[in-house]
């Protein structure tokens, strides 16, 4: 008498699975490999720009440092120029007042 009953699979066709899954497994583990390879070589790349940023972001930040005490002196020349053209122009102007008094004084 045979029962209705859950259907195994034969030793054959679990056996097909097995290897079919080792094979699987095999294909992921060296495409996993490759990803590795390629990961660690794009860590590396990575890690040279960064280098290469920091000294570029170093030159830069020199570069911008001259700029600053470059533009400090220039201020301070700016500063003595000005004051310098302030004291002509008192100077002119005292030079008129004291010609204008001598003139004045020989014309009266």
């Amino acid at each position: 008498v045979r029962m209705e009953g859950p259907a195994y699979p034969s030793d054959g066709e679990l056996l097909r699975r097995a290897v079919a899954r080792e094979e699987e497994l095999e294909r992921t583990v060296r495409k996993l490999e490759g990803s590795k390879s390629e990961l660690q070589e794009r860590a590396s790349e990575l890690e040279r720009e960064r280098d290469e940023a920091r000294g570029s972001v170093s030159a830069s930040r020199q570069a911008y440092a001259e700029l600053e005490e470059e533009y400090r002196r220039n201020q301070a020349a700016h500063g003595r120029t000005r004051r310098l053209a302030f004291r002509l122009g008192l100077v002119v102007a005292a030079l008129l007042v004291v010609v204008g008094l001598l003139t004045w004084r020989l014309v009266a």
